[in-house]
């Protein structure tokens, strides 16, 4: 779905997961503007080098995850 097309959920037993891939500052400002994303959040997701963790802006939680993919015949 495009991002212009996402907005919140419409019932607070509802979320949304943003999956992004290398976003960029426009991507994420547009995102920033329908979630009122907390600044910290975006500036998180603008680090490449960013650390996986958890944490809680306000009343959203903002997760930071790695991925795994196969390089060769291993798992990295």
């Amino acid at each position: 779905m495009p991002i212009e097309q996402s907005g919140p959920p419409k019932k607070v037993s509802e979320f949304v997961w943003i999956g992004l891939l290398d976003p960029t500052p426009e991507e994420l400002e547009t995102l920033q503007k329908k979630f009122k994303l907390h600044e910290l959040a975006v500036e998180d997701a603008l680090n490449p080098r960013q650390m996986a963790k958890v944490e809680v802006y306000d009343d959203q939680p903002f997760v930071v995850a790695k991925t795994a993919h196969i390089e060769g015949d291993r798992i990295a």
